[in-house]
């Protein structure tokens, strides 16, 4: 499900392009993400995840890059989160990304959870 984003305005654009929105995009990541799509080999998949605080917990949020998402301001009652895959097409080369996301209540989360969610959003200044 994008959130933030549609798919019209990323399909068959570089990793750079795909990423111009986002504002701790810099130089530095994109080299290095470059590199980690680089060296996935057909056969080999790669997973990641990250999380975001969110106002909304519609699963279905496109949006064009021109409509930039609101960050909320307080204590966002959602968290939302993305496990990514990206696995290497033998016969054509190409990447296939897949997301797969989870939206939950804060105040659902265990006391663990939610200690562990603070100390994500601390280290990660992109969430």
């Amino acid at each position: 499900f994008p959130a933030s984003w549609s798919l019209a305005e990323k399909m068959d654009r570089p990793l750079t392009g795909i990423h111009r929105p986002v504002d701790s995009y810099d130089g530095n990541i994109a080299r290095r993400v470059q590199r980690m799509f680089d060296a996935i080999r057909p056969g080999m998949s790669i997973m990641r995840a990250n999380c975001l605080l969110y106002s909304d917990f519609h699963l279905f949020q496109p949006r064009s890059e021109m409509d930039r998402r609101v960050k909320p301001s307080g204590a966002p009652p959602f968290v939302r989160t993305e496990r990514q895959c990206l696995l290497r097409l033998p016969a054509s080369g190409a990447v296939v990304f897949t997301i797969h996301t989870t939206v939950a209540r804060v105040a659902d989360l265990s006391e663990g959870d939610r200690a562990d969610l603070k100390n994500y959003l601390y280290t990660h200044t992109d969430a």
